[in-house]
């Protein structure tokens, strides 16, 4: 996707019940990226089909540069999936 004009993306995933969900964004160095945090029972931790979106911003509010990203979902000390996202401006 492409950040730099003003697109976002979304990472999709199917809980069997309300969890809080973290899910944590890395560039292919392993360094993290991004934080997202979802309580249980909002959007993002609610049991069902869940939709949570990334505009690219990192955790110093700077706009992610080029390349491939690994994302990890998280609940608890258990990881329920992973993935991988590229930006391309």
């Amino acid at each position: 996707f492409k950040p730099q004009a003003g697109e976002s993306t979304s990472i999709q995933y199917i809980l069997s019940a309300d969890a809080r969900i973290t899910i944590i964004l890395y560039d292919i160095t392993g360094h993290e990226v991004k934080k997202i945090v979802a309580g249980a029972g909002s959007n993002g931790g609610r049991a069902g089909i869940n939709s949570v979106s990334w505009n690219g911003k990192t955790i110093f509010g700077q706009t992610a540069g080029n390349g491939m990203y690994l994302y990890k979902i998280v609940s608890g000390n258990r990881v329920l999936g992973s993935g991988k996202i590229v930006v391309f401006d």
